[in-house]
């Protein structure tokens, strides 16, 4: 009886796979091939989010460098520090309000990638300005978290600096947010 079991075993090894055989064994492959693409298209685009998102960081880190830079070496300035730095940030001043960020496109409707903000009115609210800062904040050391425009006589000065660019996935937005004195 082995003899006879081995001899219908070699037969079925030497006949083949059926049809049905080959369509099961085909379709798990083909199941398997698109997982593994669809997997690899998801990290390809987690590779673009990580890189972008990088750039956005370098950019700001460097921009608020600049800024901190800039904001110690006009401490002693004879126009006073205040306005030398927030002329500085402005459209025109030694840094500007916009930066650059090569290999980012900006949202929509929006020339650049990067803005500065320098708050000079104290009574302006964390929710006007859409990050918390602790304002209104005295600013200029007069007792009172009133004042429209303290420009000329800041002590403290909040500065925003956002990134907000376009992805595949949408608008990302990266926000800093820091206070430089005149010490």
């Amino acid at each position: 009886m082995n003899c006879r079991l081995l001899t219908r075993s070699k037969r079925r090894l030497l006949a083949g796979f059926s049809l049905v055989e080959v369509m099961i064994a085909s379709s798990v492959l083909t199941i398997g091939l698109l997982a593994l693409s669809s997997t690899s298209v998801v990290i390809h685009s987690l590779d673009r989010a990580d890189e972008a998102r990088r750039l956005a960081t370098l950019a700001m880190q460097d921009t608020v460098e600049r800024i901190k830079s800039f904001s110690a070496g006009s401490v002693d300035d004879p126009a006073g520090w205040a306005p030398v730095v927030a002329q500085a940030l402005r459209a025109g001043g030694a840094i500007g309000p916009t930066f650059v960020v090569q290999g980012l496109d900006p949202w929509n409707g929006s020339p650049t990638v990067g803005t500065i903000e320098v708050i000079t009115d104290e009574s302006r609210s964390d929710t006007d300005l859409g990050i918390t800062l602790g304002m209104p904040r005295d600013l200029n050391g007069d007792g009172d978290t009133g004042d429209g425009d303290v420009t000329n006589d800041a002590a403290l000065l909040p500065i925003i600096v956002r990134t907000r660019w376009l992805t595949g996935g949408g608008q990302r937005e990266s926000v800093a947010a820091f206070y430089l004195t005149d010490m």
